[in-house]
């Protein structure tokens, strides 16, 4: 979890956020932000290295210079935070921060200046998203309890493997193995990207009958799923699985795209043999883990569903968005596999 973020410029604090409203105290705020900047001044200074990060008993510290200008990036973090999630909230964080476009400050001014209060309301959200936040259990109970057409429901904590909140109406609908299920698909899509040498961060996906849907979101430490009621339309389940990971709509988690091109289009059979149609060629060598994944993707979705799935598709974000599309051949056991680029829309 992020504690809280410092902007220090030539040694003066010119920002701060913290998570709990007790670390907003100005004293120590300014006392932290004092420790930090001597902590950097003797890496630079007597071990001639900029510092990267360093740790202490309950927390650590990743430290991010901004290239255009004096100012340092700091992010303190619960030590049992995982890296990867830690930087890549601390680089999301970053671009807030550049598009934010704070004045140069000569001291750290804890004004309810409109452009400070606004970066900080962005900045609370973007946590809340990449986090979750204590109360999503009832936030998922009290989102879900007003509507009629999303019957079952999940966050899951990527990390520690488990689920955060449940919801199911009737409860019945809710069976251990779709937790064990899921994270055999959750496994098998990352063995999958690799033998298909994609790369990115899971972020969107749907599944699909010609009755149901079911849509997940991924961002940063959790993943929610919600299943839609049978007809109902790709779009609203969508919405549901978006609003349980304080998500609006798309654009804000994909940003708006543009230019779908493919780059690749393959049959894949019951058997495993992969024949390329156009575009980039798929190695053989992937057929097995391809099996795996779409055994896994209608193991999932059967178990919430009762039926067999026809069109599964995963957005991957990079530098490019990446699609996966593995559309089922009239009700067989053959597929076309589709690898799609977009890039995005500047605004």
């Amino acid at each position: 979890m992020l504690k809280e973020i410092f902007v220090i410029r030539n040694g003066v604090l010119t920002f701060h956020y913290a998570t709990d409203p007790k670390l907003t105290n100005s004293d120590e705020t300014i006392l932290s932000s004092g420790l930090l900047t001597a902590i950097q001044n003797f890496g630079e200074g007597a071990r001639s290295d900029a510092l990267d990060s360093f740790t202490m008993a309950n927390e650590f510290f990743i430290f991010k210079k901004i290239s255009s200008s004096a100012k340092t990036l700091v992010g303190v973090f619960e030590k049992k935070t995982p890296q990867n999630l830690a930087r890549d909230s601390l680089n999301r964080i970053f671009e807030e921060l550049n598009d934010a476009n704070l004045p140069n400050e000569d001291g750290f001014i804890e004004l309810n200046s409109p452009a400070k209060q606004e970066l900080k309301k962005r900045i609370g959200k973007l946590v809340s998203q990449l986090f979750g936040t204590k109360e999503d259990v009832e936030h998922v109970n009290e989102l879900l309890s007003k509507r009629t057409d999303i019957p079952l429901a999940f966050i899951f904590n990527i990390y520690e493997k488990k689920p955060v909140t449940v919801f199911a109406r009737p409860k019945p609908l809710f069976k251990e193995q779709q937790v064990t299920d899921f994270f055999l698909l959750n496994s098998s899509l990352n063995k999958a990207f690799s033998a298909l040498n994609l790369k990115g961060s899971m972020t969107f996906m749907t599944i699909k009958s010609s009755e149901y849907t079911v849509s997940g979101i991924f961002c940063g430490k959790n993943a929610s799923i919600a299943s839609g009621s049978m007809n109902r339309p790709d779009s609203d389940v969508t919405e549901a699985a978006l609003q349980m990971c304080h998500f609006y709509d798309l654009n804000e988690l994909l940003g708006p795209l543009k230019d779908e091109i493919e780059i690749s289009n393959s049959n894949f059979s019951a058997n495993g043999n992969i024949t390329d149609n156009k575009g980039e060629k798929i190695s053989q060598n992937a057929s097995i883990f391809l099996l795996t994944l779409i055994n896994n993707i209608n193991g999932f979705f059967r178990l919430i569903t009762r039926r067999n799935f026809e069109i599964f598709t995963i957005y991957l974000t990079a530098e490019k968005i990446v699609k996966l599309c593995i559309e089922r051949i009239n009700s067989t056991e053959d597929f076309i596999i589709r690898i799609c680029n977009f890039t995005r829309k500047m605004i």
